[in-house]
């Protein structure tokens, strides 16, 4: 394995594709710059006379005409996006209030909803039942439909639970064979 030993040695074997030795004399860097400029200001001079000379064609009244009923247009259809912008963004803003108030209503706890009665409902089911009753007391139920409705509810959740655990022990059991 090689190792260097002497401190005093440099060594150096270059970049790939490294040409050694050459190098550009001041006059060839100073020529090649202002040829570059050179042709860089005749360049913008013939863009300015291209431009001029196309700006300078006659265009036409009907062509005039067009261009400003054209811009009319785009004015009057921008103004009336952003009128509808306007319009959008307050409606959504009510939306989201509405929204809110109408959850705090039917979320708060309801007077005809004892206490006796809530812990009865979460014993046999679970909370969810219990904001159900909850929420359909406060949209104007009676206290029995409320209950009927939430416990139909459950019922049908707790079934189809019961369906897919039955339907995955019995292809549990047929491939334990």
């Amino acid at each position: 394995m090689w190792q260097y030993n002497d401190a005093n040695e440099l060594y150096h074997y270059g970049v790939p594709g490294m040409r050694w030795g050459t190098r550009r004399s001041r006059e060839s860097y100073k020529t090649a710059k202002l040829n570059y400029k050179v042709k860089r200001a005749h360049a913008s001079d013939d863009f300015d006379t291209f431009y001029k000379r196309a700006s300078n064609i006659p265009i036409g009244k009907a062509a005039k005409i067009a261009r400003t009923n054209a811009a009319k247009r785009y004015d009057k259809s921008f103004d009336a996006a952003q009128t509808a912008k306007g319009k959008l963004k307050t409606a959504r803003k009510a939306y989201k209030a509405d929204k809110k108030t109408y959850k705090e209503k039917v979320n708060k706890p309801n007077d005809k909803y004892t206490d006796k009665q809530r812990r009865l409902d979460r014993a046999l089911f679970n909370s969810g039942t219990e904001k159900r009753v909850n929420q359909y007391l406060n949209t104007g139920t009676t206290l029995k439909t409320a209950r009927t409705k939430a416990y139909t509810e459950a019922g049908a959740n707790t079934a189809a639970a019961l369906m897919v655990m039955y339907g995955a022990y019995k292809i549990y059991s047929k491939t334990r064979g």
